[in-house]
């Protein structure tokens, strides 16, 4: 690079980076569904505003399979084996799950466009890559855009529905869902509701997430493709990318909602006896696996140069250690007069012990930018829904004499 363009460089990084910044990376801020959000009033750049959406939502999904539900008679009615109101899993998604999945699109949208504005704000990125790490965010944010994605999602969401799935239930009894007329199953009028409007759409902001979690594992991974400013010694122990293990706490939501479905349905199977405590507790066992490692799997984009910074730095610094160690060795080693007075304030001492220092940082640097902190915090989010489950069919005592045996 010549001398003019180095001294261009920096400046030309800095004004795209405007750019890039004032399309703020958000994965949420963006697509069909957003825009006619924007369009509606329900939210902006500048104010979310995640009430009205929530609103809006519930309104779509819970609200008239409340008021369908007691016009026929079907909300309370001692009548049914299974009414609306009683329906803790039609409660847990739409009440619970579906407004956690709105409510946290700002905040998730927010702290991952933090953490990606951090490759350019840390000088992780070289200048001359600047250019490169916009055409990324600029690919992702088309992705981000796509009406063709939503389409897609959309009618995944439908799918369902084309082979009429109702919500499971005992053989002879009736729900606010169904009824039996001829000794034939029928959707009511809030099944049907239940089935073409409220369960797509509770579907389809699931297949959102997913998409938006995939758009953010391929913008991790271009950006991995790029010259990185990597240090085997830097004090997050992880070459400078320490700031990226914020990033999988961040989807708790997500995963706290989708615990919450799984626990409610579990739940209402095994109190029903459509299901054995044994098989359910493997499928919760795999969600609360899958919701803790999900979010990590795209740090390992950054395991390849991470290996080699910490192989590089293990090896410089041992090299250099060595020659300062015999350095040191031929001149404080052997005893000669007055060496004691001469020890005294040498700042020598100091600098092996630095050099020590060094070592072990480079030797400790993660291949992975992930902390124990950030796998507990995606475990807790995934367990929390599990509690009221687990006290439902152990009693709290039984619980903690368990614990107490696991840990004392």
């Amino acid at each position: 690079m010549t001398t003019k363009n180095r001294e261009t460089a920096p400046k030309l990084a800095e004004a795209v980076w405007r750019q890039s910044d004032k399309e703020n990376l958000s994965l949420v801020t963006g697509g069909p569904t957003y825009r006619a959000m924007v369009g509606a009033r329900l939210t902006s750049a500048d104010a979310p505003m995640p009430a009205r959406r929530v609103a809006f939502w519930v309104g779509l999904t819970w609200m008239p399979l409340l008021a369908i539900s007691a016009a026929e008679g079907n909300m309370l009615g001692q009548h049914l084996a299974m009414p609306f109101l009683r329906d803790l899993v039609a409660q847990v998604r739409f009440l619970l799950a579906l407004p956690l999945l709105v409510a946290a699109e700002p905040f998730i949208g927010t702290r991952l466009a933090e953490i990606a504005r951090q490759f350019v704000e840390a000088k992780v990125l070289h200048e001359e890559e600047v250019m490169r790490f916009e055409v990324a965010a600029r690919s992702v944010v088309r992705l981000r855009d796509s009406w063709l994605a939503e389409l897609i999602l959309l009618g995944l969401a439908f799918l369902p529905s084309l082979v009429n799935v109702l919500p499971e239930q005992d053989v002879g009894t009736t729900s606010w869902w169904e009824g039996l007329t001829g000794g034939s199953p029928q959707p009511s009028a809030a099944g049907w509701w239940y089935l073409l409007i409220s369960m797509p759409l509770f579907r389809f902001l699931m297949l959102r997430w997913a998409y938006r979690f995939g758009l953010w594992a391929i913008l991790l991974w271009k950006i991995s493709l790029l010259r990185l400013r990597l240090s085997a010694i830097h004090p997050d122990r992880a070459g400078g990318l320490g700031f990226l293990m914020a990033s999988p706490p961040v989807f708790w939501p997500v995963a706290f909602a989708l615990g919450s479905v799984l626990a409610a349905t579990a739940a209402y199977r095994i109190s029903h006896a459509q299901a054995r405590l044994l098989p359910t507790e493997v499928a919760i066992g795999a969600f609360i696996v899958l919701a803790t490692v999900v979010p990590i799997l795209p740090l390992l984009a950054f395991a390849p140069k991470l290996a080699r910074v910490r192989w590089h730095g293990v090896i410089r610094l041992g090299k250099l250690g060595e020659m300062y160690a015999n350095s040191f060795d031929e001149k404080w080693g052997r005893p000669h007069t007055d060496a004691a007075d001469e020890l005294l304030g040498t700042a020598d001492i100091q600098t092996l012990a630095d050099l020590g220092s060094s070592f072990d940082a480079a030797r400790g640097t993660r291949i992975v930018p992930v902390s124990i902190g950030s796998v507990l915090g995606l475990a807790v989010s995934a367990v929390a829904p599990m509690v009221p489950l687990l006290l439902l069919f152990y009693p709290a005592k039984e619980i903690l004499k368990a614990l107490l045996r696991v840990f004392l």
